[in-house]
């Protein structure tokens, strides 16, 4: 039960993780675009 419960857990904070690391790019990606312009 609690290892079921643990793997879930890393398997969240790994979306979290990725979710964190698309929105960085995407402010990153912005960013580059306003100083091109």
């Amino acid at each position: 039960m609690e290892e079921d419960t643990r793997k879930e857990i890393e398997e969240e904070h790994e979306t979290i993780g990725k979710q964190i690391e698309i929105r960085q790019q995407l402010m990153e990606a912005k960013i580059g675009l306003s100083f091109k312009l």
